[in-house]
């Protein structure tokens, strides 16, 4: 939680850099990695959050943000948002629009959201429609992280799997995952493995 009321949801690995109290005439922050964030609405002070890769400016929002190794990427969840990369003209981003900043090939696009597992790494809630195993295992990935699923021996289009998680235990999610799917899950010491049986 901010000084200003903004709350910020760190996903794994991320960092966030910001005052203990906002300047009278900014409200600025500078994010590596990944976060949620719902900025508290105050139309006198931009939010702005900087990185390497982009600059993300609010006044009232909520959305996610996720710093990677060749750009950005921010997905809107509530309100408006200014994004911008290291080069080129901004773009205004709304609900369910999704903006990916690709610096090596200086290119900054609108998109809608499609993914509706963005914000799985934070709540926990998962929903797949017909999506493959490999794809699958790696959504599900984000979010339990104690004990990563390796899909063994298995290509894309082995299985497609229509499923909805909310707070499962992982041992859950792989006896649904693998009974659909005929297949078999072993618990390792560092991860999960799914392989045929």
């Amino acid at each position: 939680s901010l000084s200003d009321g903004t709350l910020v949801w760190l996903n794994c690995g991320g960092k966030v850099r910001f005052p203990k109290v906002f300047d009278q005439g900014n409200r600025n922050i500078s994010l590596e990695g990944e976060a949620f964030l719902e900025v508290a609405s105050d139309s006198t002070k931009p939010f702005i959050i900087r990185s390497d890769a982009a600059t993300v400016t609010v006044l009232g929002t909520s959305f996610n943000f996720a710093v990677k190794p060749q750009g950005a990427e921010l997905t809107v969840t509530t309100g408006r948002v200014r994004f911008e990369g290291t080069f080129g003209a901004p773009i205004i981003l709304s609900k369910g629009e999704k903006g990916l900043c690709d610096n090596p090939n200086r290119t900054l696009q609108k998109t809608l959201n499609a993914d509706p597992n963005y914000l799985s790494w934070k709540t926990g809630i998962f929903e797949f429609e017909g999506l493959d195993i490999v794809q699958v295992a790696a959504s599900l990935n984000t979010f339990y992280r104690t004990k990563p699923i390796l899909v063994s021996g298995l290509t894309s289009g082995t299985c497609a799997l229509t499923a909805h998680f909310e707070g499962s235990k992982i041992e859950a999610v792989l006896d649904i995952l693998t009974a659909t799917c005929g297949l078999k899950w072993v618990e390792k010491e560092q991860y999960f493995e799914v392989t045929q049986e």
